[in-house]
């Protein structure tokens, strides 16, 4: 996905397809995104860095349960980064660290993408931005100064209560701040332990973007696009005014500026790159594309922003019925189509925002539905027995997407019974090697 966000910008892979490459995620918790990833990539490197000593015993155990050796956990703080083994990495992931640490570590970490990002490599950022977080520092103010004794998860708990009486009762601040409003709300409906996680760092800081571009380009580091792929389309992602607005300043950073505030942005996922090789659009257009559901469940509107997109009709309803029996290039479905390159590939892309479509990492083939099936690899049959749940669904390994692959609590089920699941997503599953013959 990071590649195709890449090409986007016009900028080719760190590494050409099929070549082993090295993985470093910082702040990688428990490492569970890097072991299924390891897991889907046995002849690639993945390190990871974490600050917190249990996660990095859990993730150890966690690969060690599934026989990885292509998986180092490294327990410590990034600011003593030159004192770990880290290697040249052409894909760096910071995933909910960098606006949650101080200056003086973030300065180490521009040193770290400095020095360890590979000509060419690309680096994943994801954090608290503004200004979509701005109505909400009072809000955040209020949880420190209310909290009461050392126990944050109880804090959390009591302070909800109370400020969503104050919310109830009509208080001001709620009403003329809704954003604060539905984030109290989306609160008061998680995991207590998160949100102490969020409100009690002592470095919570969000990050405007022209900051982090800023301090990225101090380690040769330029922005390339958006990993919330709609957001590469302002056109979609925005109201029509605003799109246009955005659309016709051609400075990416201040265009960048501006769609911020179009859509108070409260969280970027962004992808910035070390200069390398443009897009080679022959070898793009040779990528294969595949679904990741199969073609009967694949939904005929995307949801945008500001509503739904409709898909329903044409090409898109051919290309999903071609992607049906396996993965097509670019190239090959414009042959069966009997359309443009350009015009399949501008379908594609609008595809790609609902995550049904996907590109993939290897091409495959559609087939039936086995008789007998087993689970496929040791880290889905470990997954199977210890899932790991976000959002209601299940993650495992799809080694064809090269991703991982989320599934409802019943096709949860549906594996751990052996119970009778449709042909379709018997063989769907079997291309995306989640299951194999028996």
């Amino acid at each position: 996905m990071l590649d195709y966000v890449a090409a986007l910008g016009g900028r080719a892979p760190p590494v050409g397809r099929g070549e082993a490459f090295t993985y470093l995620d910082l702040g990688c918790g428990d490492g569970f995104t890097i072991v299924l990833l390891a897991a889907i990539y046995p002849e690639c490197r993945f390190v990871g860095v974490d600050l917190d000593p249990r996660h990095v015993e859990r993730g150890r155990a966690l690969a060690a349960a599934v026989s990885l050796s292509n998986v180092t956990l490294i327990e410590g703080d990034f600011a003593d980064w030159r004192r770990f083994d880290l290697p040249q990495a052409h894909y760096v992931a910071l995933h909910g660290v960098w606006a949650w640490i101080s200056d003086a570590t973030r300065a180490a970490l521009v040193e770290l993408l400095a020095d360890r990002v590979a000509p060419g490599g690309f680096v994943y950022l994801g954090y608290n931005t503004l200004p979509g977080w701005a109505a909400a520092a009072p809000l955040r103010r209020f949880f420190l100064e209310w909290a009461q004794g050392s126990d944050a998860v109880a804090n959390v708990a009591e302070t909800l209560r109370k400020l969503r009486e104050m919310k109830a009762q009509g208080a001001e601040y709620f009403v003329q701040n809704p954003v604060a409003a539905a984030l109290l709300d989306d609160w008061a409906k998680n995991d207590p332990r998160y949100v102490a996680h969020e409100i009690f760092s002592p470095h919570w800081s969000p990050q405007a973007f022209d900051s982090v571009a800023s301090d990225l380009a101090r380690a040769g580091l330029d922005w390339v696009g958006s990993a919330d792929l709609v957001k590469n389309f302002p056109q979609l992602a925005l109201k029509p005014g605003l799109a246009a607005l955005v659309a016709a300043e051609k400075d990416r950073r201040r265009a960048e500026r501006l769609r911020d505030f179009a859509a108070n942005t409260r969280f970027r996922r962004d992808l910035f790159a070390k200069p390398g090789a443009p897009l080679d659009m022959a070898e793009f257009e040779m990528r294969p594309w595949g679904l990741r559901v199969p073609v009967e469940e694949a939904a005929p509107t995307i949801p945008l922003p500001n509503g739904r997109l409709d898909v329903s009709g044409e090409p898109f309803r051919s290309i999903r019925r071609a992607l049906g029996d396996g993965t097509k290039s670019i190239v090959e479905l414009a042959r069966l189509l009997g359309a443009p390159k350009q015009a399949v590939a501008d379908a594609i892309q609008v595809l790609s925002l609902g995550w049904q479509v996907a590109p993939f990492a290897r091409p495959t083939k559609g087939g039936a539905a086995p008789r007998a099936w087993r689970i496929a690899t040791p880290v889905n049959r470990h997954l199977l027995d210890h899932p790991v749940e976000q959002g209601g669904f299940a993650l495992f390994a799809a080694p064809p997407t090269g991703s991982a692959l989320a599934l409802p609590k019943p096709a949860l089920e549906m594996l751990r019974k052996k119970e009778e699941a449709p042909k379709r997503r018997l063989a769907k599953w079997v291309e995306l090697g989640l299951i194999a013959p028996a």
